[in-house]
C-alpha cells in the first residue's frame, strides 16, 4: 500500500487515503496509484497489518475454526456402477457423532468426482489405502461400495483450511479513504458449503452498483464511499456467515464462539428439513436454493415443508 495526502479536502479535513500499492515482481518494485484501491488479495492478505503499520485502526476479527479437511479424487465406474439409479450421491455428517461426510459427482467423459471430508482434525488421508477406508467409514457404505472397484484416473488431492474469518472494516473510525475490501478479505468462509465464489460474485456486483451511484451525485467524491461501501458489504455477508458458522458449530471441536438461541434453532430446523430431502422435492430444492443464496432462510419455511414435518412427526409417533 502506498499512504498520501488528500490535497483536494486538506483544507477542511485533511483526511488521510490510499493512493496506490507496490507491486514487486522479479526483484522490480513497482507502485501503481489509482483513485480507488480494491483489496481483493483474500483470506490470506497482509492488510490489517498494513493498515496498523500507516497508523490507521486494525480492524477487529471475527473467527470461526471447524478444523476440516477433505480429499478428492476422480474415478472411471464399471459398467455395473456406471447404470446406477442416483444422479449425485451424498452421504452427510452426523454431528455431533460421526464427522466425516463423502460425495460423488459424475461429470464430463463419464467419470466420477469423488470427495470425502472431515471435520474436527478428522482429516481424510491422501494416500491410497487410507481414502477408500476413510470412505468406508461414513454413515453408510454406498459410496465405499460404488468406488471399491473403480478406477483411479487422477492422484488424490488434499485441502485443509484454518476456519472461518471475518474482517470487521465497517467497525473502524480512523480508517484511509479511497480504499475498500470484499470477497474473502473481508469474509472467509469455510470451503465446503461452496460459499466464497458467490459472496465475492455479489460484493462485485454491489460495487458495480455502488460506484453507478457515485457518478449520479453532483460531487462524485469518495470521501466517505470507503465507508458507507464497507457497512452494505457486511451486510451481504452476515447471512450466508450465519448459514456457514451454524453448521460448523454443531461440532463440540469448533473453536471461536458458541451457538446462541437462534443458532440452536435454525440448526434443529434445518436438520429437520434435510432429513425430508430424501423424500421431498420441495424440501432439498429450498435447501439448495438457501445454501447458494439464490433464495433467503425463508424458503425453508414453505408451508409444504411444514406440514411434510408434522406428518412425518405424526407417523414417527404412531409407529
Amino acid at each position: 500500500m502506498v499512504a498520501g495526502e488528500n490535497k483536494k479536502e486538506d483544507e477542511v479535513n485533511d483526511h488521510r487515503r490510499i493512493v496506490g500499492v507496490t507491486t514487486v515482481f522479479q526483484n522490480a518494485q513497482r507502485i501503481i496509484y489509482g483513485q480507488l484501491i480494491v483489496d481483493a488479495s483474500g483470506r490470506n492478505g497482509e492488510t490489517s497489518n498494513w493498515l496498523e503499520k500507516f497508523g490507521f485502526e486494525r480492524p477487529p476479527e471475527t473467527k470461526v475454526n471447524s478444523y476440516i479437511g477433505y480429499a478428492t479424487r476422480q474415478f472411471r465406474p464399471t459398467a455395473k456402477n456406471n447404470h446406477a439409479n442416483w444422479k449425485v450421491m451424498i452421504i452427510l455428517t452426523q454431528p455431533p457423532d460421526n464427522p466425516r461426510m463423502g460425495i460423488i459427482y459424475p461429470v464430463e467423459k463419464d467419470l466420477w468426482w469423488v470427495g470425502i471430508l472431515g471435520i474436527g482434525k478428522t482429516y481424510p488421508p491422501t494416500i491410497e489405502e487410507g481414502f477408500r477406508d476413510f470412505a468406508r467409514k461414513l454413515g453408510g457404505n454406498e459410496i465405499y461400495e460404488a468406488i471399491k472397484n473403480a478406477d483411479p484416473v487422477s492422484q488424490i488431492y488434499g485441502y485443509r483450511e484454518n476456519g472461518s474469518r471475518q474482517v470487521h472494516y465497517e467497525k473502524i473510525k480512523n480508517r484511509p479513504e479511497n480504499f475498500i475490501a470484499f470477497g474473502d478479505s473481508v469474509s472467509a468462509f469455510n470451503p465446503f458449503y461452496g460459499q466464497g465464489i458467490t459472496i465475492a460474485a455479489i460484493g462485485a456486483t454491489l460495487l458495480n452498483k455502488s460506484l453507478r451511484d457515485l457518478r449520479r451525485k453532483p460531487t462524485k467524491d469518495l470521501i466517505g464511499f470507503a465507508k458507507e461501501f464497507q457497512k452494505r458489504i457486511a451486510k451481504v455477508n452476515s447471512f450466508p456467515w450465519l448459514l456457514g458458522t451454524s453448521e460448523d458449530l454443531r461440532w463440540p471441536t469448533t473453536e471461536g464462539q458458541s451457538p446462541n438461541l437462534f443458532t440452536r434453532l435454525l440448526q434443529k430446523y434445518t436438520n429437520h428439513v434435510m432429513l425430508l430431502g430424501p423424500k421431498s422435492h420441495i424440501a432439498t430444492k429450498s435447501f439448495f436454493e438457501m445454501m447458494h443464496m439464490v433464495r433467503s432462510t425463508l424458503v425453508l419455511f414453505h408451508p409444504k415443508i411444514i406440514l411434510d414435518m408434522i406428518l412425518t412427526k405424526i407417523m414417527n409417533i404412531q409407529r
